[in-house]
């Protein structure tokens, strides 16, 4: 009947915006942790490069993402190698004395 189909189609039409809020509700989730792993890394990332930092001395330490602000560099002055393989290093070591 008529009413039944109006009906099905309200029903439909809440289903539909459950979904649409559950998938919103979702994206912000996402991105709110997203946000945290972002920032935490970050944060590891700043306190490991001053300690790094401590006996190399260098005066900066820049960032490089292809396509970014830096357009060309001479690979001998990289040192993203080993500051990811000093990282890992002192993670490991933290991990390993279950702190």
């Amino acid at each position: 009947s008529q009413a039944e189909g109006e009906a099905a189609q309200k029903k439909l039409a809440a289903m539909q915006q459950g979904l649409e809020t559950k998938r919103q509700d979702l994206s912000n989730q996402l991105m709110e942790e997203q946000d945290q792993f972002t920032q935490k890394l970050q944060n590891q990332l700043d306190s490991f490069l001053t300690i790094y930092n401590k006996d190399k001395h260098y005066d900066y330490i820049f960032s490089h993402v292809k396509g970014g602000g830096i357009l060309l560099a001479n690979p001998a002055y990289d040192i993203t190698n080993d500051v990811v393989n000093e990282m890992n290093k002192a993670y490991q070591s933290k991990s390993s004395s279950g702190k």
